[in-house]
């Protein structure tokens, strides 16, 4: 359509507008499907004004005339009326109207409902970020204005705001009230787990240090002896000297606690223990511990299927096809009983089917963080000898599927891993596990 076009198709439709301004709908019979259709022509022209507004600078947009504003007025002032609140919700986000928005959701009869409704629909429909924004914002206000807040929702919309000071004020206020405030406290931190990133998670954890107050952190004091000892591990291997180090911390060292400068009161202290309870909650071990022993116990998985699908096949493909389907079939219940029994037949990996048959070691084992070293220790990089590049890639592969979006310490083992790295395999495995246990972090 032409410039010329545009603006005769503009006058024409505000021409329209002004003879049937004069008109009730209700009472207009003859041409009311005419009607109608204008309001709708009005209605479209009008979301796109206001979104090519909402797109550009306050100095470059657009001036919309009063006409055309007021017809849309009259239509939401009808779905108002007629109760049409979900309707006047979608035409409202499609025009950009959040007074309109805010205001069919106070008037709804079962404002949860509605207030449930927008959140689906702003999620899932609005595109533009920047408006998505505005929207959450509104919706928090109008969730925290409810005579009981709905306080997981909120922390929804929080989460999409990236504003992880908010939610640890409430997550604050909660701990420190009921024990039914409490309880919720620790439902938001089951939903944050499962839906925030790590590091947003982080950020939350951090924002509570600062207000709440915690234990002091425990010194750890170390002999001469156990500083040479240290040492000389390290020249040994690597690998051997990061487990020996935890192990060394858990056993070897004698443990100091710095006395508080100022005794904690009972309130305090009742405050801390809840602290410790939802940290441990938003760091996902509580999370990840429960269902590692839920698919340990109920792992059904028919061993039969396995074994015929080996017999049947014999070339390469179809076996690093069913080491996979092993895999996913053992997910998280730590079963590589397959696998033992079956080396021969596993052994004849190669390459990169061996670096394939490694990593779904990491599958298998999924959650089981505390032993992962230990698990994957001979496939790990060494400095005591070469082995297998693609061995080693698929361990450090696996120790990211282990730990995917919850790396934590083993974070700083992979990156150090992958700097050391000699070859390309090791380089590819090394990489692909860093970016799964280094998931939504946003480190560099």
């Amino acid at each position: 359509m032409s410039m010329i076009q545009q603006n005769m198709w503009k006058l024409s439709l505000l021409s329209v507008l002004t003879i049937t301004q004069s008109y009730e709908f209700d009472h207009y019979t003859k041409l009311r499907v005419f009607v109608y259709f204008v309001s709708a022509k009005c209605i479209d022209h009008y979301t796109k004004l206001r979104v090519a507004n909402i797109d550009v600078g306050e100095g470059e947009q657009v001036m919309i005339d009063e006409r055309l504003e007021a017809i849309v007025n009259r239509m939401f002032q009808r779905c108002l009326a007629d109760k049409q609140f979900k309707q006047a919700v979608g035409i409202a986000l499609e025009t950009r109207r959040i007074d309109i928005f805010e205001k069919a959701i106070l008037q709804a009869d079962d404002v949860n409902s509605m207030l449930s409704y927008s959140l689906k629909v702003c999620m899932s429909l609005i595109g533009n970020r920047q408006f998505k924004k505005t929207v959450l914002q509104v919706l928090s206000k109008l969730y925290m204005g409810l005579q009981t807040p709905d306080y997981i929702n909120v922390c929804q919309c929080f989460i999409f705001l990236d504003d992880p000071q908010s939610v640890a004020d409430i997550l604050e206020r909660l701990i420190k009230g009921t024990e039914e405030n409490l309880l919720m406290a620790y439902q938001i931190a089951f939903d944050l787990y499962d839906s925030a990133t790590q590091q947003f998670l982080q950020r939350v954890t951090n924002s509570l240090r600062s207000t709440v107050p915690l234990p002091e952190p425990e010194k750890s004091v170390k002999t001469e002896e156990d500083k040479k000892d240290s040492e000389m591990e390290i020249d040994d291997s690597k690998t051997q000297a990061t487990v020996a180090t935890d192990a060394t911390k858990a056993t070897d060292t004698t443990t100091v606690k710095s006395e508080p400068q100022h005794p904690l009161s009972e309130e305090d202290k009742k405050i801390q223990e809840r602290m410790k309870k939802l940290q441990t909650i938003l760091g996902g071990d509580l999370t990840i511990g429960h269902n590692l022993q839920f698919l340990i116990r109920n792992n059904k998985t028919d061993m039969l299927i396995l074994k015929n699908t080996k017999d049947a096949v014999r070339n390469s493909v179809c076996h690093s096809a069913t080491v996979m389907a092993n895999s996913f079939m053992h997910c998280g219940t730590t079963c590589d009983q397959f696998l033992r029994d079956n080396l021969e037949w596993l052994a004849r990996a190669t390459n990169w089917a061996k670096f394939t048959a490694t990593a779904s070691l990491g599958v298998i084992h999924k959650g089981h963080e505390k032993e992962a070293l230990n698990l994957m220790s001979t496939y790990l990089p060494k400095d005591s000898g070469p082995g297998s590049a693609y061995s080693e890639g698929g361990g450090l592969y696996a120790l990211g599927l282990i730990h995917a979006n919850h790396g934590g310490e083993i974070t700083e083992y992979l990156l150090n891993q992958l700097k050391d790295a000699s070859t390309d395999m090791v380089r590819h495995g090394g990489c692909l596990g860093l970016g799964l246990a280094a998931m939504g972090t946003a480190r560099q």
